[in-house]
């Protein structure tokens, strides 16, 4: 006889939530608050994805309290660990949180942290269930991490199931961080609704998937 049990999994689900407010909410918040008035932030993560994703994950930064604000997120914990292992298995070392201006006049400050620092460079790591392709926005990112940390290429490491593949992703350039701000649509990419956690909030959610995850943005998230 089998009889389910779900005390391990809201364990599970509870630590992770604790951590992701940790990581993706509160660290986030202290950088914002350390910067001078007068300056734009942008994170990496954010200028990788829609304009209306960058609004509402600078709305749960801003109203977010611990644990109550993350959907149990079966996904994010794969993804998480296949990263951390990924990183022990390369000896990669924890990659710096770097800040860079847009241009000389210092108005524009973009920051972010890649997965891991492998060879002088940044790695940037994304597990795939069911493809050995890496997403545009997954290329997009590693080439923003060349950038901001001033070297050539960044590496990118696609992991899933069927393979595992590494990528040289070569820097973008100061104008093209330029055209993604003036020109920043809803969605940037095609298929990034299928993999927004903000998609069952948003009016302009174009999903053709479902997924298991989501955040509670506005409070209404049904």
């Amino acid at each position: 006889m089998l009889v389910e049990d779900t005390e391990i999994a809201q364990k599970i689900f509870q630590n992770y939530k604790s951590y992701s407010f940790l990581r993706y909410v509160k660290s986030r918040r202290n950088i914002l608050e350390s910067v001078g008035s007068g300056i734009t932030v942008y994170f990496v993560h954010e200028l990788v994805g829609c304009k209306k994703r960058y609004e509402y994950g600078r709305e749960l930064l801003e109203k977010a309290q611990e644990d109550g604000d993350f959907e149990d997120n079966s996904a994010f914990i794969i993804g998480d660990s296949v990263e951390k292992r990924i990183i022990e298995l390369l000896n990669a070392k924890e990659a710096f949180v770097a800040f860079k201006y847009l241009d000389s006049d210092k108005k524009v400050l973009i920051i972010g942290s890649a997965d891991g620092w492998y060879e002088n460079r940044p790695l940037e790591i994304k597990y795939r269930s069911s493809t050995c392709a890496p997403e545009e926005y997954h290329i997009l990112q590693a080439r923003l991490y060349a950038w901001l940390y001033d070297v050539d290429y960044s590496w990118l490491v696609i992991v899933s199931p069927k393979c595992i593949r590494s990528f040289k992703a070569y820097a973008t350039s100061t104008q093209e961080i330029k055209y993604l701000i003036e020109n920043w649509s809803s969605p940037r990419f095609a298929s990034e609704c299928n993999f927004c956690p903000f998609a069952l909030s948003c009016p302009l959610n174009k999903r053709t998937t479902t997924t298991l995850l989501s955040y509670v943005v506005g409070g209404d998230n049904s």
